[in-house]
């Protein structure tokens, strides 16, 4: 099998040789075409999320030297990369948008060298760079959901540790340390009922299904709730 080759340079040693060049495109692309990446510290743009950007074009160029996709290893790596970009709050949209930016500045960068002798080799790019982002893509987002939902079960724990204890009258100094949370110096704390609807008297519909008590807790715009069927 021969290599893949564009205006006479093999091409993932082109990749290889100019890495830090192509991860410096792709890193100016992605700052400029979306703002959150834009926003973020100095330091990890120049850390972080380079070596990000180097490890997807690294796999990208090994895709290229084997024409064959990623193994387990290098997609548990990629599933990490988006959990750490789930944990900074950078939107699952966004992370997505890196990686086919990543692969369409080499693909633009490396067009312009084409030979007419190349077509072939270049319709095989073209054929790999949709298979390993279709590999790319799904393992990045399930790994980035992953994340979220763990941090997304911890905050609704921790809100509910805070709301039992001001529900019960315990020690909130203790909820609140384990928590995380601050309390502002006022909140309310309201307890409702809901009657029996008409509904629920017709036969078929079962009883109290829809009575229920809630009870709520509300600070600077935002609401810690619980509702409890009786």
């Amino acid at each position: 099998m021969t290599d893949l080759a564009v205006g006479g340079r093999v091409l993932h040693e082109q990749i290889a040789e100019d890495l830090p060049k192509y991860a410096s495109l792709v890193l100016a692309e992605v700052t400029s075409r979306i703002p959150a990446y834009g926003l973020l510290p100095s330091e990890q743009l120049a850390g972080d999320i380079t070596r990000v950007i180097e490890q997807n074009l690294r796999s990208f160029a090994d895709v290229l030297r084997t024409r064959t996709l990623p193994g387990q290893e290098e997609v548990d790596l990629l599933r990490e990369s988006a959990a750490r970009r789930a944990e900074e709050s950078i939107p699952v949209d966004v992370v997505l948008t890196a990686y086919h930016i990543g692969v369409q500045v080499v693909w633009e960068s490396l067009i312009p060298q084409a030979l007419p002798s190349d077509v072939a080799d270049v319709m095989a790019v073209s054929a790999l760079s949709l298979r390993y982002l279709e590999l790319v893509a799904p393992a990045v987002a399930a790994g980035y959901l992953d994340e979220r939902q763990t941090m997304f079960g911890e905050e609704q724990s921790a809100r509910h540790t805070l709301l039992t204890a001001l529900l019960e009258g315990t020690s909130l100094d203790a909820a609140v340390s384990r928590t995380g949370l601050r309390l502002p110096s006022h909140y309310l704390v309201l307890a409702f009922g809901v009657g029996p609807h008409p509904d629920e008297e017709r036969s078929g519909v079962v009883a109290g299904a829809g009575n229920c008590a809630g009870c709520a807790v509300s600070w600077s715009g935002r609401a810690v709730s619980r509702c409890c069927r009786r």
